[in-house]
C-alpha cells in the first residue's frame, strides 16, 4: 500500500523518497482512462544518487498504491535525468523538460520529452518544440499550463509562451 511517511513516500515498503530534496517534482490529475480515478506522477532526479535516468513513480487513488517504473527489458525508454526538471500535464500526456542531462547527452532546454502512458515510457516530442533561443540556457526553470492551453516557461529573466495550434480552437 502506498503511504506518505515522515520525510518521504513509501511504496510497498521498498522505497523511501525524501520529498524535501531538490529534483523531486510531481503533478496531480485524473487518469485519462478513468476520470474518477485521481493520479499522481512523481519524478525523482536526485543528483546525490548514482543513476543516469530519472525515477518515475505513479500513484493511483483507486488502487491506493505507488508504482515504480524502472529501466527493464519491457521498459527501455526511461525518463532522462535532467537538472531543473519540469513536469507538466498537457494535451492528455505528461511532458518533461529541463536543464542539461546528468550524463551530458542532452543540452539544457534542447527538447521536450513526452509520455503518453503517464510516466512509463518517454520519447522526444515530435509535436511540441522548445524555442530555439532557449537551447543551452542553464539555470532555474519554472513552468505552468494555463486554462487556454498555453505552456509558460520562465528562465533567466525570460518569459516564453506557446501552445499547440489545435488546442487553441473550440472543437465543433
Amino acid at each position: 500500500m502506498g503511504k506518505l511517511m515522515k520525510g518521504g513516500i513509501s511504496y510497498g515498503g521498498v522505497a523511501d523518497i525524501d520529498i524535501t530534496k531538490e529534483d523531486v517534482v510531481l503533478i496531480m490529475g485524473e487518469m485519462p482512462s478513468n476520470p474518477r480515478d485521481g493520479m499522481t506522477i512523481l519524478y525523482e532526479g536526485d543528483t546525490t544518487q548514482d543513476f543516469t535516468n530519472g525515477h518515475v513513480y505513479q500513484y493511483s487513488e483507486e488502487d491506493a498504491e505507488w508504482m515504480f517504473f524502472p529501466l527493464s527489458p519491457d521498459n527501455t525508454i526511461p525518463c532522462p535525468r535532467l537538472n531543473h526538471f519540469n513536469l507538466l500535464e498537457y494535451d492528455d500526456k505528461c511532458i518533461a523538460f529541463g536543464g542539461a542531462s546528468a550524463d551530458g547527452k542532452q543540452k539544457a532546454l534542447d527538447g521536450i520529452y513526452v509520455s503518453q502512458d503517464y510516466g512509463i515510457t518517454w520519447r522526444p516530442s515530435t509535436e511540441i518544440h522548445m524555442p530555439i533561443e532557449l537551447e543551452g540556457i542553464e539555470g532555474c526553470i519554472a513552468s505552468t499550463v494555463d486554462t487556454n492551453n498555453y505552456i509558460w516557461i520562465i528562465t533567466n529573466a525570460q518569459v516564453w509562451r506557446g501552445r499547440l495550434n489545435r488546442l487553441g480552437f473550440a472543437q465543433q
